[in-house]
């Protein structure tokens, strides 16, 4: 998943019939993954090959990514980024978008990297299927807190206003106007009704984002200390409560600290439903110093600068 602050984009490498690609959104078809080392100056098939390791088994497992290459004819970075060009999507901007992976002075090698280790853990699966991940794992799992889940409402309906802004300026002036008010266009309470009616019905409808979830917000029960403080570290599941299987349900010896073995309701969502341990921390992908700052008002005072120090 790639996520700035103008676009969100999800890549995905996978291996059909024993052949890796890449999937995009922005190409209109799936692209073979030599065909995007090449794009991104690796256009020595040895060198990619020796980046996934030293095994002759990943050699074969590559071949025929770099046999469909052959057959395009592409064997330098320009070839690649003019068979590249072909596969864009029309209806897709790629010179305003930004990557989420940061890319130092002009050198996409670290980029080059990093899709190496994603297709050997991808071949060592193949390979092995005690390679796979396990999807209990708390490592391998991400919480989705309610400041993200409020962020991406209010994303969607900020640019929803200014759509339809826009779409009525255009309207006015293609009809002749020369004038019009900014303050005439956008409709008053549209984000504050949207959030009120958002956190009231608890369902959080974004089509922007494709997410649909329901029960996001609850009532918090406050007729103990100890009921409040459990309702407000619960973990909702993504998946229904009434599958009957044990692997979710069951302990997994990586939550120990992280999530409490005691607290889970009874019925269909026992052990389903978790909660954070007391002492528990989630971190976040956002910088925490801006944030600090515009708390504490200025630099250098405060926890801020001993966290920073330490």
């Amino acid at each position: 998943m790639s996520s700035t602050e103008t676009s969100k984009s999800k890549t995905t490498i996978l291996m059909q019939r024993e052949n890796d690609v890449l999937i995009l959104n922005s190409f209109t078809t799936k692209v073979p993954i030599m065909v995007v080392f090449k794009a991104m100056g690796m256009e020595s098939d040895q060198e990619v090959v020796h980046m996934l390791g030293r095994d002759p088994i990943y050699a074969t497992l590559l071949m025929p990514s770099i046999e469909e290459c052959s057959k395009h004819g592409i064997y330098t970075q320009y070839q690649a980024l003019e068979f590249l060009e072909k596969k864009v999507s029309l209806f897709s901007n790629l010179c305003s978008k930004r990557s989420n992976i940061q890319v130092n002075d002009n050198s996409l090698r670290p980029k080059c990297i990093f899709v190496a280790v994603m297709i050997r853990r991808m071949m060592d699966a193949f390979l092995n299927k005690v390679a796979l991940d396990d999807k209990d794992y708390v490592g391998n799992k991400r919480l989705e807190l309610s400041g993200q889940l409020i962020s991406y409402m209010f994303e969607d309906l900020f640019k929803t206003t200014n759509s339809n802004a826009r779409k009525n300026i255009d309207k006015k002036l293609s009809g002749g106007g020369r004038h019009f008010y900014i303050s005439q266009e956008i409709v008053i309470g549209y984000i504050t009704e949207g959030l009120v009616r958002a956190l009231s019905t608890g369902n959080w409808d974004i089509q922007r984002f494709k997410m649909h979830k329901k029960g996001v917000s609850q009532a918090l029960n406050r007729l103990s200390f100890i009921g409040a403080v459990g309702f407000m570290t619960k973990i909702q599941p993504q998946f229904e409560k009434s599958m009957k299987v044990s692997g979710p349900r069951a302990l997994q010896p990586s939550q120990w600290g992280m999530f409490c073995p005691c607290d889970t309701p009874e019925g269909e969502g026992c052990g389903l439903v978790k909660n954070l341990a007391l002492m528990a921390h989630v971190t976040t992908d956002q910088d925490e110093g801006p944030i600090a700052t515009l708390c504490l008002g200025s630099h250098g005072h405060g926890p801020a600068s001993r966290r920073r120090s330490s």
